[in-house]
């Protein structure tokens, strides 16, 4: 697992990198692209780490129960209880709505093809 630096950086310069870094990854095109980066990017672990948190607010936001989510992705109820204290946080907020939006759109291009004689993409 990565470590972070015990030295750290002019703040100015710390801004332009967390800058720069945002921006690469607003201007990847697809899925595809953000995995073939964050799979170089990031450690085997570290990617189940971030993929699994993200899963627990996912199911924390469809009800789940803690003894559900522990038992499904083996993590810890203090790791299920952290999350749920920011699910309403700004940025849990917003990846979840950017996931119902995208569910909603599968479900509706499904729909739509079944009604004009096309075959939904599942």
């Amino acid at each position: 697992m990565a470590k972070r630096s015990s030295q750290s950086v002019a703040p100015e310069l710390e801004r332009e990198l967390y800058a720069a870094f945002f921006q690469m990854l607003a201007d990847m095109r697809n899925a595809k692209e953000v995995e073939t980066f964050l799979k170089y990017f990031l450690s085997e672990s570290e990617l189940s780490i971030y993929t699994k948190r993200f899963a627990v607010a996912v199911m924390l936001e469809q009800g789940k129960s803690y003894e559900y989510i522990r038992d499904s992705l083996k993590v810890s109820s203090a790791t299920i209880s952290s999350i749920a204290e920011h699910l309403r946080s700004d940025g849990i907020s917003l990846a979840l709505h950017k996931l119902k939006v995208e569910r909603w759109a599968d479900v509706m291009s499904d729909k739509l093809m079944q009604m004009f004689g096309g075959n939904p993409k599942r």
